[in-house]
């Protein structure tokens, strides 16, 4: 996973997040560390609470008798939030992704009207 990975994936701002990608191959090295950084120690801080919601989730079946406690229970709870934070990775990486795709479609329909239109009023003329 890269610091770009990252971007995409943060709970932030749309149009800051697209500024970030945009604007981050051309930051200056001293720069870049400061944003992997900020990126990593958030993600790391996400993690860590999704990691203490599902255990206390495991805990609470636990208490229950749903779920069994000793060899595993930290794992499991672990494992559910590695896949959770995957699934919700690829959901905000396909939703950037798609939501850029849609903007350069409609940058390349524009041109498209305006190079016909131009050439529509050249005719004319």
């Amino acid at each position: 996973m890269t610091t770009l990975d990252l971007i995409k994936m943060l709970p932030m701002d749309e149009k800051v997040r697209a500024q970030l990608l945009s604007k981050y191959p051309q930051l200056d090295p001293s720069q870049k560390l400061d944003v992997d950084r900020m990126a990593w120690t958030t993600y790391d801080a996400m993690r860590e609470a999704t990691i203490e919601e599902n255990l206390g989730i495991q805990y609470e079946k636990v208490k229950k008798g749903e779920e069994k406690f000793g060899d595993g229970f930290y794992e499991r709870a672990l494992k559910k939030t590695n896949q959770e934070l995957a699934a919700e990775m690829q959901k905000n990486s396909s939703d950037f992704d798609l939501s850029e795709a849609r903007k350069a479609m409609e940058i390349i329909v524009r041109e498209i009207y305006a190079s016909k239109n131009h050439k529509l009023k050249k005719h004319l003329n």
